[in-house]
């Protein structure tokens, strides 16, 4: 899912991590992380991950959904100066 996200936009930056933690989960449930960045062309510092493009994430993870024991959820962070 994500690898075709990245082709279809250029400088989109996906990556998954796996909770590591030691937190308490169900036998043979694991926690993931997806993480999305969209690098800045030079003439625009600010780019981000567009409301489009967000649309478009969630569409790609709704086919996820059968495996998923919780929701998910988006949390948005920006660079501090």
């Amino acid at each position: 899912m994500q690898a075709a996200l990245c082709e279809r936009h250029p400088g989109l930056i996906a990556q998954l991590f796996v909770r590591a933690d030691g937190a308490q989960t169900p036998v043979g449930a694991v926690t993931l992380m997806e993480t999305y960045a969209q690098q800045a062309p030079a003439s625009d510092a600010a780019a981000g991950v567009s409301p489009a493009l967000q649309a478009e994430l969630e569409a790609a993870a709704a086919v996820l959904q059968p495996w998923l024991r919780g929701t998910r959820h988006v949390e948005v962070f920006e660079l501090l100066a």
